[in-house]
């Protein structure tokens, strides 16, 4: 048995949202992925809908932490700090103040916080730049 659940949001939010697809193995195991969220502009990130509440809210939602880990991978915009400062005033607002830059050359840590993070947030800007990052570092 398979099932899939897909929503768009309105037009002006100019992301999509795959939601939870749910699989059933012969064993009766369940195998649920969480929802990715791609998104056209950093704008969207403090995106309200008409009743006045934030996009990144829903998102928050979909987490199950009590205390979500987010990390910001800038390798397309070579790691500029005022980029992170962006991406930190939206998690703010979502509740989520546990974040991290990871560098385009990470450490272990950085790493291991990659691997468990709840949200992971890929900046735009140069694509080649940010797949030779991702390329060299196994991602």
């Amino acid at each position: 048995m398979t099932s899939a659940r897909f929503s768009v949001p309105p037009a002006s939010a100019a992301g999509l949202e795959l939601r939870a697809m749910e699989f059933q193995t012969l064993g009766g195991v369940f195998l649920i992925i969480r929802p990715i969220y791609l998104l056209a502009d950093s704008q969207l990130l403090f995106w309200k809908d008409e009743g006045g509440r934030l996009f990144l809210e829903r998102v928050r939602e979909q987490i199950d932490s009590g205390d979500p880990t987010a990390a910001y991978i800038g390798a397309s915009n070579h790691d500029l700090p005022e980029y992170y400062s962006v991406f930190q005033g939206a998690m703010e607002q979502a509740r989520i103040s546990n974040c991290r830059m990871i560098p385009s050359r990470p450490g272990a840590e950085d790493r291991e916080f990659v691997e468990s993070a709840d949200l992971l947030l890929l900046a735009g800007g140069d694509v080649e730049l940010g797949w030779r990052v991702f390329e060299d570092n196994g991602w």
